[in-house]
């Protein structure tokens, strides 16, 4: 628990960092990193009871993030159709449930693919939620 929460630290440093984006409203690569660096680890969570508290922990975390990313996003005209609380709770779940297939069927994609992937399976709708369109 104690590593995922360092974990969950430099990734709230590495969003604070890379400042507020419409293309990405969740960074997740270093998230997919870590967790083929720790599969082990989290593999082993995944068969105990452990694991509902890190996902919960992991699910309150991102939902925060998230939502902090859309609020700093509203500061700059984009208005979110959906209320941020639901917008950011479903975008957090999304990851942790990526995160969670990735792990059960033993990391078939590289870290990087699955940043492709969630991005290109999240953030459509979530811009679309936030008036962005597409290509701009």
């Amino acid at each position: 628990m104690s590593e995922f929460e360092r974990m969950l630290a430099a990734l709230s440093q590495h969003i604070a960092h890379t400042g507020t984006s419409s293309r990405q409203l969740l960074p997740s690569l270093g998230l997919f990193r870590h967790v083929q660096a720790h599969q082990h680890l989290y593999k082993a969570l995944l068969h105990g009871r452990g694991v509902e508290l890190l996902f919960q922990k992991g699910h309150m975390f991102m939902s925060n993030r998230v939502a902090e990313q859309i609020t700093a996003l509203q500061a700059k005209g984009y208005t979110p159709t959906v209320p941020v609380p639901i917008l950011a709770d479903y975008l957090a779940g999304a990851l942790l449930n990526l995160l969670r297939w990735w792990l059960i069927h033993d990391l078939p994609y590289t870290p990087e693919e699955m940043e492709h992937f969630f991005q290109r399976l999240a953030l459509p709708g979530a811009l679309a939620t936030m008036g962005v369109k597409q290509g701009s």
